[in-house]
């Protein structure tokens, strides 16, 4: 019995757990009132793509070709490349997951795959809006990635699953700085309620928080942050802050002005410029010549001015009476209410909270230039009681001191060109000291600051420079470098050997470490060379991936070394190879159509960036097997890739060339300047047929014929022709014009050229003319890949004579939505093609981003004989002849088949 009832306990146990209550919270993308054709950034404020669930979401942390657009919230990828998003989740986000389901639909045809977390992807196959779950283990989500593969597709909700008793443990608020220039006094707050502050004064000691503090005269930096027991330490602030002495400038005098409260205690009285200054200021007035660009400003029951509305910032502008040289300027100004934190800018400063119902007083610093207007605005709602101007009494002032530093002896000089002016500095916010000469510091990272006094004058403004003294005889390695990730031009020691040079690309390594310098400043070094050190910064590239490379500023002393040997690898060890190692690959077979290497059961991405024979000596890289490929590993937006710079050996795969489908009348003719080659065709997507030699179309209508070109050795190539043929009898006929502009020119001149095509330019061919408007921009011109457009250009595709347009067909290069098909007139703007009917229709560039290119554009249209407007009495109508295309004929030719309509009667004769 006592089995019986352990077995009961374990077994309501487990049934407890295993039905813990399960919730969910959704994140839902809203549809854009109009297709994005920018894709999304880092800086995309949530609330302009999430119609629910914004709460879950604190930001975007990356994101590569992610598009908001009009139906089915998010797209991910353009026609060549998928795309990818990481939401970094708030708090109330950060569960612990057991799933997630989002809900995505196929994009046309494309074949394209999710993953959500580094999960197994999942291929997104239904073009309507489908539901793909992720499971996961329970651990807690800090964020949310959704990475493509494959091309496009539409994400429109991720719904994150999990259960009610699983906790997260919470994050402390982060402390809010504040400094008081008024008083000198430094406030601390934390938003989470029980938190204790501890806080570091220039690099001191960490002190408890208990109440404002004052700091001296100087810079000073203040970092703080915030504990509480049961939830994880909060992320340190830091501030960086000047507080001057004002009371020292030289001869100083002030004037304030006070605002009028509105005497019949209620909010909301627009200011109206056309009024007495005096009616709205009650101290001062003298000193304000006229009130301008009111915006959002009324005179409120309380405390003067109130800037801003509940949906707007406020502003309001004074013209000065006299202009004074302006030091400062005080604002007393009140928080609108307890809950809301507005904020004031005068000038164009940097913005101050204003945190305080009771009032407070913000200090703005001006440079001591002619002050002739102020200009207030606001962030939210705030009140303004009064301003207070303080400006030099004589109005000359010294020169601002200049600071120099001299690294290679780690001294610092400060001059002043007003003649007889005393010097004074801070080091690192310490206290201040009469500057006489030259001074040293010690390594590391400093901040100096300078002012000028004279006697009779105003003192100078206080400048302030920061700068980092490096010990020469500590080596900074290609290591340390990557490590510390310098965005300052920084010394990485030698000896350093060039293993390669190709214009801007050079690629060094100092024995244990590899790294890419790229830049116009690497100077005269080769291939072999010997270097004694290279200057310069850390860049992140390409951004959101692995990658990185050096901006360089300068080179040392160069001496001539030898190219190290490549290591010998596989591909399968180019992902543990080190970053931008010289390597060597060998039985290595290339597809320059996938742009990647593979040796039968391991494949790697490679790029030639040096395809361009005006800027680098060009590397070639052609389809073939069996290749010995020398490079330098890197990576991409998708990994890590090879960049070849020798490729020897192997069986390079030819090219067909010249496969050609042509139709006359109803007979097809393929041909091809490759012997011996084998050519199948299809007609209409039916079954493949053996091409032995001329074949008739039969019937009538539209046929697509597909030819396919085989030889061992050579690449697959195939050819396709469009054509209509048209029933005699109908009185409407159908025709179709390809353009081609990757290999025809149609009368253009093709790159390079003397300027972009003209207004007015008709482009001709099969009866469909293209004609061109710059629409005020640059227009379109013929380039290697095809016909480019630039910033506001279209082009009017109209057919012949009494015919109308009915599908458009293109490719072209990058995102589709550069483009917009709609009628002349009017209509739908749809992307890349168009079903319709109209006498002539507009195809526009609708990016701001030049030179996408259409590659090929088939036009369908339709044209009437008029054979049906027509009804007449057979026997006494005159007759009229028409040839097989529709198309009337004077005389007609012996011998040749032609349409005879007499009245309403049509047949076929033979002359």
């Amino acid at each position: 019995m006592k089995n019986f009832l352990l077995f009961l306990a374990l077994l309501l146990g487990v049934g407890s757990c295993a039905f813990a209550q399960e919730q969910s919270y959704t994140i839902m993308f809203t549809d854009n009132s109009k297709d994005g054709s920018t894709a999304m950034t880092t800086g995309t404020a949530i609330s302009t793509v999430v119609d629910a669930g914004a709460e879950y979401l604190a930001g975007i942390t990356s994101t590569a070709r992610a598009f908001h657009k009009s139906k089915m919230g998010i797209k991910f990828g353009n026609s060549s490349k998928s795309g990818n998003v990481t939401f970094a989740l708030t708090s109330e986000g950060q569960v612990n997951a057991s799933k997630i389901v989002v809900e995505a639909a196929r994009y046309s045809s494309d074949n394209s795959s999710l993953s959500v977390n580094g999960s197994p992807a999942q291929s997104i196959t239904n073009a309507s809006l489908t539901d793909y779950t992720y499971e996961f283990d329970g651990s807690q989500l800090t964020e949310i990635a959704l990475t493509g593969s494959g091309k496009r597709f539409y994400v429109k909700t991720v719904t994150v699953y999990y259960n009610a008793g699983s906790s997260v443990v919470e994050t402390v608020a982060t402390p809010e700085i504040s400094f008081d220039q008024a008083t000198g006094m430094v406030s601390i707050a934390c938003a989470t309620e029980g938190a204790s502050i501890s806080y570091t004064l220039d690099g001191g000691s960490e002190t408890v928080y208990s109440a404002p503090f004052t700091v001296e005269y100087g810079s000073h930096t203040v970092t703080a942050k915030a504990v509480k027991a049961d939830m994880n330490d909060s992320e340190v602030a830091s501030k960086v802050f000047e507080y001057k002495d004002n009371t020292s400038v030289g001869p100083q005098a002030s004037y304030k002005i006070v605002f009028v409260s509105n005497p019949d205690a209620v909010d909301g009285k627009t200011l109206n410029i056309t009024l007495p200054v005096t009616s709205y200021v009650e101290e001062g007035a003298e000193y304000i010549s006229k009130i301008v660009a009111p915006s959002s400003a009324s005179y409120a029951s309380q405390n003067g001015l109130k800037l801003g509305a509940a949906r707007a910032d406020g502003s309001v502008g004074f013209n000065l009476s006299s202009p004074v040289n302006a030091t400062k300027i005080e604002v007393e100004a009140y928080q609108y209410k307890t809950t809301t934190d507005g904020a004031i800018a005068v000038n164009g400063s940097e913005s101050q909270t204003v945190i305080d119902a009771n009032g407070s007083v913000y200090a703005f610093d001006l440079d001591g230039a002619e002050l002739s207007s102020i200009t207030i605005k606001s962030t939210k709602r705030v009140y303004v009681k009064s301003l207070t101007v303080y400006y030099s009494a004589d109005g000359e002032a010294v020169a601002t001191p200049e600071i120099s530093f001299d690294g290679t002896k780690g001294e610092v000089s400060v001059s002043c060109s007003t003649e007889g002016a005393l010097i004074f500095y801070t080091l690192d916010g310490g206290a201040e000291t009469e500057y006489s000469a030259p001074f040293s510091v010690g390594y590391g990272n400093h901040v100096v600051t300078a002012k000028a006094t004279k006697d009779g004058m105003n003192d100078s403004k206080v400048v302030t420079e920061e700068f980092k003294y490096v010990d020469p005889d500590v080596k900074m390695t290609i290591a340390a470098f990557v490590a510390e990730k310098p965005a300052e031009a920084t010394k990485v020691s030698g000896p350093l050997t060039v293993a390669y040079r190709n214009g801007r690309y050079m690629f060094i390594t100092d024995g244990q470490d590899w790294l890419t310098s790229y830049g116009d400043a690497n100077g005269a070094a080769m291939a072999g060379d010997i270097l004694a050190d290279i200057t310069g910064s850390y860049a992140e590239y390409p951004a959101g991936t692995e990658g990185y490379q050096m901006a360089p500023a300068a080179i040392g002393e160069i001496s001539k070394g030898s190219v190290p040997a490549p290591a010998e690898i596989t591909l399968a060890g180019v992902a543990d190879a080190p970053l931008y190692s010289y390597v060597k690959l060998a039985g290595v077979n290339i597809s320059t159509a996938d742009k990647t290497l593979s040796d039968g059961t391991n494949t790697v991405a490679y790029y030639n960036p040096f395809t361009n024979s005006q800027y680098y000596d060009v590397v070639t890289v052609e389809d073939g097997e069996n290749f010995t490929v020398e490079g330098f590993v890197s990576v991409g937006f998708n990994g890590r890739q090879i960049i070849p710079v020798k490729i020897e050996g192997g069986e390079v795969t030819l090219d067909i060339e010249n496969l050609a489908v042509t139709v006359d009348g109803s007979t097809v003719t393929i041909s091809c300047d490759t012997e011996n080659v084998n050519i199948t065709y299809t007609v209409n997507g039916g079954d493949s047929n053996v091409y032995t030699g001329p074949f008739d179309l039969e019937g009538y209508g539209a046929f697509t014929i597909v030819a396919t070109a085989s030889k061992e050795g050579y690449h697959t190539a195939t050819a396709t022709a469009d054509v209509i043929i048209n029933d005699p009898s109908s009185p409407v006929t159908s025709g179709i014009a390809m353009f081609d502009f990757v290999n025809e020119d149609y009368g253009m001149t093709r790159r390079p050229s003397s300027g972009y095509n003209e207004d007015g330019l008709q482009i001709v061919n099969q009866s469909v003319t293209l004609t061109s408007n710059k629409n005020g921009g640059n227009g379109t011109r013929l380039w290697d890949d095809g016909l480019r457009f630039y910033s506001k250009a279209y082009i009017v595709v109209s057919g012949p004579e009494n015919s109308k347009i009915t599908d458009i067909d293109m490719t072209t290069t990058g995102d589709d939505s550069a483009f917009a098909i709609t009628e002349e007139v009017e209509g739908d703007n749809m992307q890349r093609s168009w079903t319709g009917e109209a006498k002539a229709v507009r195809i526009s560039y609708t990016t701001t981003t030049s030179g996408k290119a259409i590659k090929t554009l088939k036009v369908t249209y339709e044209v009437s004989t008029a054979i049906e407007d027509v009804v007449a009495d057979a026997e006494n109508a005159p007759a009229e002849y028409y040839n097989l295309q529709g198309v009337r004929v004077a005389y007609p030719a012996a011998g040749q088949i032609y349409i005879q309509r007499q009245g309403n009667k049509v047949v076929k004769v033979r002359f």
